[in-house]
């Protein structure tokens, strides 16, 4: 008795790369977005004050 191959897994389906690309991206985005905020805060770190001053 031969067994039945099931075609409907989530490998065969067509959603695997897709799904894998999806993830790649987000995870380039995130990273991007915090090598960004940690270049944007270094620089203004050589600043002690950070503001204006109102008071003219």
């Amino acid at each position: 008795m031969r067994r039945r191959v099931d075609q409907n897994n989530f490998k065969s389906s067509g959603y695997l790369w897709p799904m894998l690309i999806v993830i790649l991206l987000v995870i380039g985005l995130i990273s991007s977005v915090s090598v960004y905020h940690h270049y944007e805060m270094s620089r203004l770190n050589q600043y002690p004050y950070r503001g204006v001053g109102v008071t003219q």
